[in-house]
C-alpha cells in the first residue's frame, strides 16, 4: 500500500516532533475532553464487562463528535451489548502493544472486532474512524485513534472505500506507527495522560499538523518551526 507521505519524511528530527506536539497541545487538546480521556485510559477495573466504563467510552466518542459527522454512532444499548458479547476476544488484546500489530493472531482478533462490534448506526456507514477511536480507548497501547484527516495525511484523500479496504488501511497506518516508534525515541515525549502511550503520541504529532483555523497543516508546522528556531525553543 502506497502512502502519500511517510512519518520519517515529515518528522525527520526531534525539533519537528516537538513543534508538532506543542501545536497539538496548544490548538487541539482542550477540544477533546482530557479529563474524561484520563479517567478512561487509567481505569483499573475490567474494561470489557464494567458497564460504567463502557458508558464512559461511549460518552467520550459522542464528545469527540462521532455522532455529528458522516457516520453516526449506534445507540448506546446496541454498543454496550456488542462490547459485552465480544468481551472474550477483547480480553485477548488487553496486554498487547503497537509492537504486536504484525502478529497474525492480533490482526485476526482486530478484524473480528471490526466486523462484529456495533459501533456505527448502520453497517453501510464508514466504520474506520469510530472503530479506531473506540479501540484506542479500550487498547491505548495497541491502537491509535485515526480520523479522516489522518487518513488524508497518509493517502491524500478522505475515506471512501468499503469495509475490507478500510480495515486494510487501518492496519497499514498502525504498522507505519510501529515502524516509526521502533526507529525513534518517543519515550522522551511521554507526558501526562495525553502523551502517555506511543500510539497517541504519534497521533498527537500528526494532528499537530492538521488544519487549524483554515490554515493548511503544512503552513502551521512551517510557522511553528520558524518560531521554534527564532526563539531557541522557548515560548
Amino acid at each position: 500500500m502506497t502512502f502519500k507521505r511517510k512519518l520519517a519524511e515529515v518528522f525527520s528530527n526531534q525539533k519537528e516532533i516537538e513543534v508538532a506536539l506543542r501545536c497539538n497541545e496548544n490548538c487541539f487538546k482542550k477540544e477533546y475532553n482530557e479529563e474524561l480521556y484520563g479517567k478512561i485510559i487509567n481505569f483499573q477495573g475490567n474494561k470489557f464487562s464494567d458497564k460504567s466504563f463502557i458508558k464512559m467510552i461511549y460518552d467520550l466518542l459522542v464528545d469527540w463528535g462521532m455522532n455529528s459527522r458522516g457516520a453516526k454512532l449506534a445507540c448506546y444499548k446496541d454498543f454496550e451489548e456488542s462490547i459485552l458479547t465480544n468481551a472474550p476476544n477483547m480480553k485477548l488484546l488487553a496486554d498487547k502493544t503497537i509492537d504486536n500489530i504484525d502478529d497474525q493472531k492480533v490482526l485476526g482478533i482486530l478484524r473480528q472486532l471490526f466486523d462484529n462490534l456495533v459501533i456505527v448506526f448502520s453497517e453501510q456507514e464508514t466504520k474506520f474512524v469510530a472503530f479506531t477511536k473506540a479501540m484506542h480507548l479500550f487498547f491505548p497501547s495497541l491502537v491509535a485513534p485515526i480520523d479522516s484527516n489522518i487518513h488524508k495525511f497518509f493517502f491524500g484523500r478522505r475515506i471512501q472505500e468499503g469495509k475490507d479496504k478500510q480495515f486494510e488501511r487501518i492496519i497499514a497506518i498502525l504498522k507505519e506507527y510501529k515502524d516509526f516508534a521502533r526507529k525513534t525515541n518517543l519515550d522522551i515525549y511521554r507526558n501526562g495522560d495525553w502523551n502517555k502511550y506511543l500510539p497517541k503520541i504519534i497521533d498527537n504529532m500528526v494532528i499537530g499538523q492538521v488544519k487549524q483555523n483554515g490554515t493548511s497543516k503544512e503552513t502551521v508546522i512551517r510557522k511553528e518551526i520558524k518560531f521554534f528556531h527564532a526563539t531557541g525553543g522557548s515560548k
